[in-house]
């Protein structure tokens, strides 16, 4: 039991350390808020786009390696966010508030946590399942996210306005270029290929640096009914709504595992750069990133223990 906990605990724990390192840094004034706003935009504009064209142009589209896995995952997703987009702004009235917090509540990170802790109890030969969901899933968020932020950034009902914002979007023109080069078939240079891996490393890590930096603690009591709700939506009711239904469709073993992964992780680092580069409610959304990271040692400690238990995988 104490060793699936410490696994989960090792998977957090860097994510933890980065935002600390953020806290302690601009506690010592070693950056202040223009900086950090400024790396944010470079991480945005520079680095988010290179990864979003990496992530496309690496989808083998033809792939037929767990197509039931990467179309129930995909579903759910774009049926959770529809849910999300109907009903949040029922209870939140502010507009950008509305999307950091429906970003956050379908937005996982399952790079930076599922692949360490997949490997960390099946090994890396089993990683595989999750690393092709992650070149679908990872392009849907990014262009999820572009969509509800630019709508709830003032384009509403406009459709012109939204389209003409949404292709303007840094991201989407990554994603575009990669679906071009992917559908000619132009290759990358090795080269080229290192130069992206090293920039998708650096840049979550000096994204989650950002966030611990920019982190409000003296508007989390305001905010706090919403990060809890977040913080349920995340780790508890997607994953458990999610694994039920892959459940009865007949997902089993690792196939359930992914699900899970995808569902239960906690909030993406990206989503808040995206909010503050957005015009989005960027305290909010860091402040989800921040619990739900800490949060998730538990949650995902038991949905483990309920998976050993019950024979799941």
């Amino acid at each position: 039991m104490m060793e699936n906990f410490f696994i989960s605990f090792n998977a957090v724990a860097p994510l933890a350390s980065y935002i600390a390192i953020g806290i302690i840094i601009k506690k010592l004034k070693i950056v202040d808020d223009d900086f950090l706003k400024r790396l944010n935009a470079v991480i945005f504009n520079g680095f988010f786009p290179i990864i979003m064209f990496s992530n496309v142009y690496n989808t083998d589209f033809s792939a037929s390696a767990d197509p039931a896995v990467v179309a129930f995952n995909v579903s759910f997703t774009l049926i959770f966010t529809l849910v999300l987009f109907l009903t949040v702004p029922r209870f939140i009235k502010s507009r950008a508030t509305c999307g950091a917090f429906i970003q956050g509540a379908y937005r996982s990170n399952i790079v930076l946590f599922g692949i360490p802790l997949t490997i960390s109890l099946f090994g890396q030969d089993h990683v595989g399942m999750i690393s092709v969901s992650i070149t679908f899933i990872t392009p849907l968020y990014n262009i999820l996210a572009v969509i509800l932020l630019e709508y709830f950034r003032g384009a509403g009902a406009d459709i012109k306005v939204l389209v003409k914002n949404i292709f303007k979007n840094p991201l989407i023109r990554g994603a575009i270029a990669g679906i071009i080069f992917n559908l000619l078939n132009i290759p990358a240079p090795e080269f080229f290929q290192t130069v992206v891996k090293n920039v998708a490393n650096s840049s979550t890590i000096f994204a989650l640096i950002v966030l611990g930096g920019s982190l409000k603690f003296a508007s989390m009591g305001s905010n706090l009914k919403l990060i809890i709700l977040n913080s349920f939506l995340r780790l508890i009711a997607a994953p458990a709504l999610a694994v039920g239904i892959a459940y009865m469709l007949g997902l089993r073993g690792m196939e359930l595992f992914t699900t899970l992964i995808i569902m239960g992780t906690p909030v993406a680092a990206a989503s808040y750069a995206m909010a503050q580069n957005m015009e989005s409610d960027y305290e909010l959304a860091a402040q989800m990133v921040a619990t739900t990271t800490v949060l998730s040692v538990f949650t995902m400690f038991i949905a483990i223990m309920v998976f050993f238990t019950f024979n799941l995988v």
